[in-house]
């Protein structure tokens, strides 16, 4: 009846004025959800960006090469989360030994000596082909992870001047831990390493 209209028609105004005003207030968060990613966003690169400096600066202040893989070990963890950190030095040009090692894994790695030239292997692959490596995860790779229990890890040479001084690896239990960025970050700290 015109009456059932009548009181359809009093209730849509209402209504319609009420999800105006919740779609503009969902607009109005997704613009603040956005802005508030963008301004975490800058805060981190700002973060990174002062360990990057800071590390820089204290590799300069270091003249020992246990001070200065401590230092490296230090900052990548701010930068970088893991579960294990080793820095590998080279040896004799064939022989790569872990210098090192902030793991829980770290007794596997006490007089760890490899071979560089083992191409089967990841020291040896970056080595030979002085190049990173990063796994997304090492249950869908020809490769076996140093630490088995690792399931991504990132591999980087330290390079100067193409002559291959070490590496650095992080590694972390999760699948899918890295990825390009984290791989930035760790190869603008094994350059400065270098």
């Amino acid at each position: 009846t015109d009456d059932h209209v009548h009181i359809l028609e009093t209730l849509a105004n209402p209504a319609a004025i009420a999800i105006k005003s919740a779609q503009f207030h969902a607009l109005q968060e997704e613009q603040l959800n956005r802005e508030q990613r963008l301004r975490q966003q800058a805060n981190e690169r700002n973060n990174q960006l002062n360990v990057l400096y800071y590390l820089g600066r204290d590799l300069n202040r270091s003249v020992k090469l246990m001070d200065l893989l401590d230092i490296v070990v230090e900052k990548l963890g701010q930068l970088v989360p893991f579960q294990s950190c080793i820095v590998f030095v080279t040896r004799q040009d064939t022989q790569i030994v872990a210098q090192k090692v902030q793991s829980p894994y770290e007794g596997l790695f006490t007089g760890f000596t490899a071979s560089l030239e083992d191409q089967d292997t990841i020291l040896g692959w970056v080595a030979t082909n002085k190049r990173h490596l990063l796994l997304a995860d090492t249950r869908e790779s020809r490769f076996n992870n140093l630490i088995l229990a690792e399931r991504s890890f990132i591999l980087v040479p330290l390079l100067q001047e193409d002559e291959v001084l070490g590496e650095i690896y992080v590694g972390s239990a999760d699948p899918g831990a890295y990825d390009d960025e984290t791989l930035n970050l760790v190869t603008m700290v094994s350059a400065q390493a270098a």
